[in-house]
């Protein structure tokens, strides 16, 4: 689970001087390996407001500074109700800033915004305990901001389990932004991205899509017709088979997919990869994997009579026979031609084929088999 490492930078009257903000972020800093801290959440800001960046101010340089250091930094946009400007520390550029939606998917009224605010959160009617136990509904985009943090917390825990590697902030943003629903602020028509975990998670954590056969990239067979098969660690609700370009859609269930594949035109290489989607629409994709076709041609190798010109006497017949092989044993199909006219032989099968020339007076001339 996900622990809180709290750190007081306001006294008792609510007064945050810069210099106290400021040291709560190096403590955070200097304690995140000794209390595993991932995650920076400050709700908290300057009454300043900044409609770009703000790197050069105080606590904007601080967070920044936080984040170049291995840590993520969350901060409240705050609550002046501007559609133009944030406050610092949100205004760093490397600070995932959170403003405010309401129930209904609307940005606050109170929320500030502006071109480079990074995501929404709810933070209207937000229901919260009080110093005196109970709990009442608060607004405001210190409410929001925890939602953010807390959702960066867990997928960064989540990446940890799965992939062994830590998010960084770029891929948390990415995750959010092409997931959540997309918000327009009606006071500046900007549109921000209010945050859905699940739908973060799946966009990070696709389906992991396991080839089970062929055992191995770059296969070579000779077969002209077999089933790719794949596990997955999670159920699909689909599975596309693509091969040199084209999809289809595979057979199975669950966690496990198959598709019979027939090798309908000649040899050589083939490139193929799978895509599986989950119940959430998230798409786990395979490598590009190759399988070659080595179906070579067969091979005449003998024929009877062995003399390319043969002569016949009238009105007598002449037997032309070959004896034949395919590497794959595949079944072969001879044809034979008399005067480059087709003409049907007398037996035929995987090794052996021939063809009976029968002989009378109106045939007589040079003829070609």
């Amino acid at each position: 689970g996900t622990k809180i490492y709290s750190v007081k930078v306001c006294n008792s009257g609510g007064t945050c001087s810069t210099s106290n903000i400021q040291s709560g972020i190096d403590a955070c800093v200097g304690n995140q390996t000794a209390y595993n801290i991932s995650v920076i959440s400050m709700s908290i800001g300057t009454d300043q407001l900044f409609s770009a960046t703000c790197d050069s101010q105080t606590l904007a340089s601080s967070a920044n500074t936080a984040v170049d250091n291995g840590l993520i930094v969350v901060a409240a946009s705050g609550n002046d109700g501007s559609s133009t400007g944030i406050s610092s520390p949100a205004c760093g550029s490397k600070v995932i800033s959170v403003g405010s939606t309401t129930k209904n998917d609307a940005v606050s009224s109170f929320s500030n915004a502006a071109s480079i605010l990074t995501v929404l959160a709810p933070g209207d009617d937000i229901y919260m305990p009080t110093k005196s136990g109970s709990y009442s509904l608060a607004d405001g985009t210190s409410f929001a901001a925890p939602h953010v943090s807390g959702a960066v917390a867990l997928l960064m825990q989540a990446s940890r389990a799965i992939n062994n590697r830590t998010l960084n902030r770029t891929e948390l943003i990415n995750a959010f932004n092409s997931t959540g629903k997309q918000i327009t602020d009606s006071r500046n028509s900007l549109v921000f991205p209010r945050i859905s975990v699940a739908e973060a998670y799946m966009n990070l954590f696709p389906p992991s899509i396991n080839i089970t056969s062929p055992s191995s990239n770059n296969t070579v067979t000779t077969a002209t017709s077999f089933v790719f098969n794949i596990s997955s660690n999670e159920v699909l609700n689909t599975s596309l088979f693509e091969i040199d370009g084209a999809n289809t859609t595979m057979s199975g269930s669950g966690k496990n997919w198959n598709y019979n594949y027939s090798v309908s035109n000649g040899t050589g290489k083939r490139t193929f990869r799978i895509y599986g989607n989950d119940s959430g629409n998230a798409m786990g994709i395979t490598a590009l994997w190759t399988i070659t076709l080595n179906d070579t041609s067969p091979n005449i190798t003998s024929n009877t009579p062995s003399n390319v010109n043969v002569s016949i006497a009238e009105p007598n017949n002449q037997t032309f026979s070959i004896t034949i092989s395919d590497a794959e044993d595949n079944e072969i199909n001879v044809s034979w031609y008399l005067d480059n006219v087709s003409v049907s032989g007398s037996s035929s099968n995987r090794t052996f084929a021939n063809y009976t020339f029968r002989g009378n007076y109106t045939l007589s001339g040079n003829h070609t088999v």
